[in-house]
């Protein structure tokens, strides 16, 4: 990505500072406790990962199920318009039973529709989501094999390392 990694002081933003002369911390060390610290975390996402994909699974596949119900609902409210028509005409409802019938069916008709598309948005969403944890599993499987600190892999998954005294390190 050509971004350079520079060691420095955070304490020289406010002017110079004796804990920054003090500030020579071997860089192979530094780069190496960065990688275990990094392995480390992306395993854990790894770990929640696969916890959340089995966690949302049965959930995902109950919603396909209610958006299939609601469809063959749907299609019965569908399928029986011409014959209560019929039925009307037969002279088995007053024009007034008819009506309601007709109403209450479209009533109905309009609460699927609108629970179906309610559905398929929150499966949307998930599969957004899931494509997302994908890219990040995916960063995280390669930083989980690394055997050598190489910031072109790890700027996948961390923004940034901040060392203080002592090698302390802050990863974000």
């Amino acid at each position: 990505h050509g971004k350079q990694i520079h060691l420095f002081c955070m304490r020289a933003r406010s002017g110079d500072s004796p804990d920054c002369e003090s500030l020579h911390e071997d860089m192979d060390i530094l780069k190496s406790n960065a990688l275990e610290v990094v392995k480390l975390h992306a395993r854990l996402l790894l770990q929640k990962a696969d916890y959340i994909e089995k966690a949302n699974n049965p959930h995902l596949e109950q919603l396909r199920r209610d958006i299939r119900t609601a469809e063959l609902r749907l299609d019965r409210i569908a399928g029986t318009k011409s014959m209560l028509y019929e039925e009307y005409k037969a002279g088995k409802y007053t024009k007034e039973a008819f009506k309601r019938i007709q109403l209450e069916n479209k009533t109905e008709s309009d609460r699927l529709e609108r629970n179906i598309e309610a559905l398929k948005l929150e499966i949307e969403e998930w599969e957004t989501q899931h494509r997302i944890v994908c890219q990040s599993t995916k960063n995280a499987e390669g930083i989980v094999a690394l055997s050598e600190y190489r910031p072109e892999v790890i700027c996948r998954l961390v923004e940034r390392i901040r060392v203080f005294n002592g090698g302390r390190m802050e990863i974000a």
